[in-house]
């Protein structure tokens, strides 16, 4: 799993517009029932093609979460479960380069991925923000490399 974006990210998100979209079935609705039960939605914090990531308070543990919500239109039942199976083994994953993985529900056909809040934005994002050395380029990649090969 990757970080969450930051408030920084918004201009480059996905511009696919789920509301608009006649199809498709909304995440909030599901969302909503869920932070009913323990997440309470704070603010939305990206949206791409296939999930929305929501800043959310746990009310459980009594912290704040970066909750991902799969849109049930965009996955199949197979994909459904392997992204289960997926953020399950991640939960076990403990890397200074990879977020930590709270939680993982289905609520209906919805999944939800509660995990680590991290404060800052994304690797695009740090790039276009100012010109970078070749060294901090190289150690920030290498950083994401031994996230991206813990994680396989």
């Amino acid at each position: 799993m990757l970080g969450p974006m930051g408030d920084s990210d918004r201009a480059e998100q996905s511009t696919v517009d789920w509301a608009s979209t006649a199809t498709s079935v909304e995440a909030e609705p599901a969302a909503k029932r869920r932070g009913a039960e323990r997440y309470e939605l704070l603010e939305e914090l990206g949206r791409g093609g296939m999930a929305v990531v929501y800043v959310a308070v746990d009310r459980e543990l009594d912290r704040r979460v970066a909750l991902k919500l799969v849109r049930p239109d965009r996955i199949s039942d197979g994909e459904r479960a392997r992204l289960v199976r997926e953020a399950r083994l991640m939960a076990k994953l403990r890397h200074p380069n990879v977020v930590a993985v709270y939680d993982v529900d289905e609520l209906a056909d919805q999944v939800a991925v509660a995990m680590e809040l991290v404060d800052g934005g994304s690797l695009r994002r740090w790039l276009a923000v100012g010109e970078r050395s070749a060294a901090a380029i190289l150690t920030t990649m290498r950083g994401a490399g031994r996230g991206l090969a813990a994680a396989h």
